[in-house]
């Protein structure tokens, strides 16, 4: 009902701000609903809806506001420090409208700002109020679509708060948040470059590939009936992977898309030691979320040498007991094979080869013929 309450809400303040448009159009000039949004902005009971109102008016009127926007920031902040919960969800989404409408966000405004919406995250999260978490990552990902640079300054507040929504213990109504918060920093990252990020990149990597692997092994512990056949899929009509759950098919993705933030020597690094922790581990899952994560690092590495070590515990983990991590390592081997230089397919060919064999006649792990066509 109050997700009702609040859709009804905007609706009726969209109206409004379209009916304020057309007034300012024929009159030309200040129209009593800014007055009116100013006086309600006064009273804590009134600002959530007059913070509405300015959300879905603020776009129609950008210049209406020019010389009003210190006084805004002013509200944005009292609120942030002072206001109930409610309130302070729609000062963020109603900020975050304001800094996506205008054509150069001023940075220190926005990063002042920037802080107290962090600490409200966190505080969301810390109450378990996923609504609260889902609403801020969401105008927070419009700015970044805007301005990704502008988050540079506080990166590592932001990140923090993000690997905390992505890795926390409870289970939320919708996981998918989970990704929403990573999405964020992937944002920031695919599009700004290291060196324009305050703080230690190398840090920051580490932070971001173990929160998108926490993610990864978020699957069932049991081996359902849908693992124990084999899937013969036409290997036209499939690419590696698209039978595998929804975190391992962002994961995925993911851990490509980060492999691109920092150098070459750090990143190996920083990896290489976590997907040797992974594949040590004694859980599967573990062993499954690593492999795959490894499949990826062959677009980013030219040089056989370097992927040997991973190439070889992917051979290994061909013959495993468990049937989801035998397919994980030929998954890996056939997006080493897709990604990696002619000397890799030289030096690993007779090595693959018997392994792809075998794999035609395992009986229970979900192989789709794809996988075993690799490049010759």
């Amino acid at each position: 009902e109050a997700e009702e309450d609040a859709s009804v809400a905007k609706a009726v303040a969209h109206v409004v701000a379209e009916l304020d448009d057309t007034m300012r159009e024929v009159e030309e000039e200040w129209s009593e609903v800014g007055e009116l949004i100013e006086r309600m902005l006064k009273s804590v009971a009134k600002k959530e809806i007059a913070f509405m109102l300015l959300s879905q008016i603020f776009p129609h009127s950008v210049e209406f506001y020019e010389d009003k926007m210190d006084y805004l920031y002013k509200c944005f902040k009292d609120s942030l420090d002072k206001d109930p919960m409610p309130v302070k969800l729609a000062c963020v989404e109603t900020s975050c409208n304001i800094f996506y409408c205008l054509e150069e966000i001023p940075e220190d405004s926005f990063n002042e700002l920037l802080i107290k919406i962090i600490v409200c995250l966190n505080t969301c999260l810390e109450q378990r109020n996923e609504a609260g978490v889902t609403k801020i990552i969401d105008v927070l990902l419009m700015v970044a679509d805007s301005d990704p640079a502008i988050f540079g300054t506080n990166f590592e507040r932001l990140l923090l708060s993000c690997a905390s929504i992505a890795t926390c213990s409870f289970t939320f109504d919708n996981e998918n948040v989970r990704h929403m918060a990573l999405e964020l920093v992937l944002e920031i990252t695919d599009r700004v470059p290291a060196e324009n990020v305050k703080g230690s990149p190398e840090v920051y990597f580490e932070i971001a590939i173990k929160s998108i692997l926490y993610v990864m092994r978020l699957i069932p512990l049991d081996i359902d009936k849908e693992w124990a056949r084999p899937v013969e899929l036409p290997y036209y009509d499939c690419d590696p992977g698209d039978e595998l759950e929804d975190n391992i098919t962002f994961g995925r993705e993911a851990v490509h898309r980060l492999l691109n933030f920092v150098e070459l020597e750090p990143r190996l690094r920083v990896f290489g030691k976590i997907l040797l922790e992974h594949f040590n581990s004694s859980d599967w899952r573990f062993q499954y979320v690593g492999l795959i994560a490894a499949s990826q690092i062959a677009r980013h590495i030219s040089d056989p040498a370097t992927l040997s070590t991973i190439a070889t515990i992917a051979l290994n983990s061909a013959s495993l007991a468990n049937p989801k991590v035998r397919c994980a390592a030929l998954i890996c081997l056939s997006q080493f094979a897709k990604d990696s230089s002619k000397s890799f397919h030289k030096e690993y060919h007779g090595k693959v080869m018997p392994v792809l064999a075998g794999a035609l006649k395992d009986e229970i792990a979900p192989v789709s013929y794809t996988h075993l066509t690799l490049p010759t």
